[in-house]
């Protein structure tokens, strides 16, 4: 039920934001902490249709929200060929997936893929038409992946995995990683929100060259934007994961 409560939250807040203030605004300060902070186990089941997660229900509710309030003119693009193939494997994945299964599959997995890679590519495409907006996103990923890294950095150093065992109070259905699991060099390797530290590695990797980017954009947010990137950077280090880590330093 709770899991339920926080999906529809998102969904409604994301609504009345794009209606109150825009799709690009919305996506910009909605969408990265859901896609950080919030596990991807925080699901509402409706049979019939992709479960909804959190980032899945801010990307409904912008949709629904650029509907009633006539606002899709805001996501208006001019395409280019590469989003053709930026957007291919959408298509290729679901016949793959439906040659494998059945017609009940290929639709499944495409309304999946659709809100899991098109729709987040499609918003970030709006997004980066203006460096005003270009700015607003990069904060809120910035924020986003610092508030992560201080929870990695402490289940990496502490050995308990408190971001996990948090939401497990919040919805007992989420499973906890036994201690046992996900060790190297002494260290437990933080996994946070979500669930394999490679993966959360990426993340932290990827953030940190957007926080840089923050500051070459927004000189003026210079010292926040490092603080950011440290963070990131820590909570890269603590996944003990080495693809990442190479990758940052290279």
């Amino acid at each position: 039920m709770v899991a339920v409560l926080i999906v529809a939250s998102c969904l409604l807040i994301a609504f009345v934001g794009c209606v109150t203030r825009g799709p690009i605004w919305t996506f910009c300060f909605m969408y990265p902490p859901a896609f950080a902070l919030i596990p991807l186990g925080v699901q509402w089941n409706i049979p019939g249709l992709p479960d909804l997660n959190a980032r899945r229900a801010v990307e409904v509710g912008i949709i629904l929200g650029c509907v009633v309030g006539a606002r899709g003119t805001e996501l208006r693009l001019r395409w280019r060929p590469i989003d053709f193939f930026a957007l291919l494997p959408v298509l290729t994945f679901s016949v793959s997936y439906g040659l494998t299964t059945d017609f009940k599959g290929f639709y499944h997995r495409l309304g999946v893929l659709c809100l899991d890679w098109a729709a987040p590519y499609m918003f970030a495409r709006s997004v980066l038409r203006t460096p005003a907006a270009l700015t607003r996103l990069l904060r809120s990923i910035a924020f986003s992946a610092t508030l992560l890294a201080f929870f990695a950095v402490y289940e990496c150093r502490m050995a308990t995995r408190i971001l996990a065992l948090l939401w497990h109070q919040l919805v007992p259905t989420l499973d906890v990683l036994p201690h046992l699991g996900y060790w190297r060099w002494g260290f437990m390797r933080a996994v946070a929100t979500f669930g394999e530290p490679i993966a959360l590695g990426v993340f932290f990797a990827t953030a940190t060259l957007l926080a840089c980017a923050w500051a070459s954009i927004e000189p003026r947010r210079a010292r926040a934007a490092l603080f950011a990137c440290t963070a990131c950077l820590a909570g890269c280090i603590a996944t003990l994961s080495r693809g990442p880590i190479a990758s940052v330093v290279a």
